[in-house]
């Protein structure tokens, strides 16, 4: 064993308090802290959505994440399964969970800037499993949310470098690897890069590990004037 993952879900103390955990902000950094003098690799595991949380109290989450650097995160959005604390309060009305959209959202945000601190995101979302289909009464599951949160967050990275670059015929070379959500979910994004002149015919895959923009030439990928490295392995 070289990690140790804790479950911290929030470092919000209002949220910490309406989710019953027992312990206050401070409690979960020290615990954090004493993994680090251990020797040991350390995990976290945030969950989005709990009672009273919102998107400002998920940044802040994300935040003080990054200060850690953790060697490993997982993020398992909050749902409402049977038999619980949390279905009480949903039927009574008092809990209301994050719509799969929102959520969606907010983890893509997240991702941007655990990205951005080179801190790996190794699991979003719970797996698959018979037994959890049964148990969920409402909450934002998705088979592939990893997927999802991955393709907004992608999406908005790229956005981010083509505002910047002159209004020309662009070509984008992407990893192979990245293709999938480099279009989104049933072909969502396609529309969006059409706007910005990325017809599938200047999208190509390629086998190395970062994009790249290029104006060139439409009949000739190859050939390039200027090059600007959109992003880098380690940074998605």
């Amino acid at each position: 064993m070289n990690m140790i993952e804790l479950g911290i879900q929030s470092f919000d103390q209002k949220v910490l308090q309406a989710s019953g955990r027992g312990y206050d902000p401070e409690t979960a950094e020290m615990a954090c802290s004493l993994v680090r003098e251990s020797g040991l690799q350390l995990g976290v595991q945030l969950m989005p959505g709990l009672p009273e949380s919102a998107m400002q109290s998920w940044l802040h989450d994300v935040r003080r994440t990054c200060a850690l650097l953790p060697e490993a995160v997982r993020i398992y959005p909050c749902l409402v399964l049977k038999d619980t604390l949390l279905a009480r309060q949903f039927y009574a009305g008092n809990y209301r969970p994050w719509s799969l959209p929102f959520t969606t959202w907010a983890i893509s945000q997240a991702l941007l800037r655990l990205w951005k601190h080179g801190i790996p995101v190794i699991r979003i979302g719970l797996a698959p499993e018979h037994d959890l289909f049964s148990a969920i009464l409402d909450g934002p599951w998705h088979p592939a949310m990893g997927y999802l949160a991955k393709s907004h967050a992608l999406k908005a990275c790229i956005l981010h470098h083509l505002s910047v670059l002159p209004d020309v015929p662009l070509h984008l070379n992407i990893p192979k690897r990245f293709a999938a959500e480099f279009w989104g979910h049933g072909r969502e994004h396609a529309e969006t890069w059409l706007r910005y002149g990325l017809s599938p015919s200047h999208v190509r895959t390629w086998e190395h590990f970062f994009f790249m923009i290029t104006e060139a030439d439409p009949v000739n990928f190859t050939d390039s004037a200027r090059v600007a490295r959109v992003a880098r392995r380690r940074s998605i």
